[in-house]
């Protein structure tokens, strides 16, 4: 990988390895979800009249999972500029923290659990994201194949580049 690439520029190296796990999790987080709420047949006669609501919520967040993800794989190969690893760091930490929150208060409101009652009962996946941010927010700010890929300029210089 990034032994071969004699430049150590473009989306190789262990920042591909990076984009093919924001992919595989963002589909296994999708499978897993699904399996969840549809695997159970007892769900919607546990639920209730707030099965509509769970569907709602749980759709709702897959959505915004599946289309951040998306849009930062996209981004890392459209647009080269160190705006997209600024973009990369805030949307890992969003997404990886702003999915399980977004997630338990949702269930809360559905089910009317108190939230910490279901943070007590999570399980240790709910805990990936935010280990899955910690180790590649570093890579981004600190790797030498990231800062050729995607290299610093004020953010005017990158306004003027795009009606260059």
């Amino acid at each position: 990988m990034a032994y071969t690439d004699p430049g150590g520029d473009g989306v190789g190296g262990w920042l591909s390895v990076f984009v093919v796990m924001l992919g595989i999790y963002s589909a296994q987080s999708v499978l897993g979800t699904l399996v969840e709420l549809y695997g159970n047949g007892d769900m919607a006669m546990i639920l209730g009249d707030r099965w509509a609501a769970a569907q709602l919520v749980q759709w709702g967040l897959l959505i915004l999972l599946v289309g951040s993800s998306a849009y930062v794989i996209w981004r890392l190969f459209a647009r080269q500029t160190w705006k997209t690893v600024r973009i990369t760091i805030a949307m890992i930490w969003a997404v990886g923290v702003g999915y399980v929150a977004l997630g338990v208060l949702g269930a809360s409101l559905v089910t009317g659990a108190p939230i910490w009652y279901l943070l007590q009962n999570v399980d240790f996946r709910v805990y990936l994201p935010v280990v899955f941010a910690i180790v590649w927010t570093p890579y981004f700010l600190t790797s030498t194949r990231v800062a050729m890929t995607y290299p610093r300029r004020p953010d005017d210089e990158e306004a003027v580049q795009v009606f260059q």
